[in-house]
């Protein structure tokens, strides 16, 4: 409980939980989002921070960068930043979209025949 009290052991409310204790000499990538679309001194003053600029991302008012994992408590604290998360892979998900509209079986057929629950009108064949 007393660990809990003390700053020292606290986490960044800005700063995701799983890029805190890494490697202070180490590069991460991380998306760090803005209060307001960052602009041209934004990007300096991260870049002061031996970062590189790596893309925008304006629908969440933020960009992609690699910064030294020693900088981003730093980077956290500067008023304008509102959140830093790590740049994780992204994929697709379509894994329950095919089946619930059907597609895996419409690519299964040639074109001329058609299941008759899709269209009770069709006679069965």
């Amino acid at each position: 409980m007393l660990f809990a009290a003390c700053p020292a052991f606290a986490a960044h409310p800005k700063l995701a939980r799983d890029l805190e204790g890494g490697d202070p000499e180490k590069t991460a990538d991380v998306i760090v989002q803005f209060h307001q679309t960052p602009s041209a001194k934004h990007h300096q003053k991260v870049r002061q921070m031996a970062a590189t600029h790596k893309a925008s991302l304006q629908l969440v008012k933020g960009a992609v960068y690699s910064v030294p994992a020693g900088k981003l408590a730093e980077l956290a604290d500067d008023p304008n930043v509102a959140y830093i998360s790590p740049d994780r892979p992204v994929q697709g998900s379509l894994n329950y979209a095919v089946p619930a509209v059907g597609a895996d079986i419409a690519q299964n057929t040639t074109g001329t025949e058609m299941p008759s629950e899709w269209c009770p009108s069709i006679p069965a064949s």
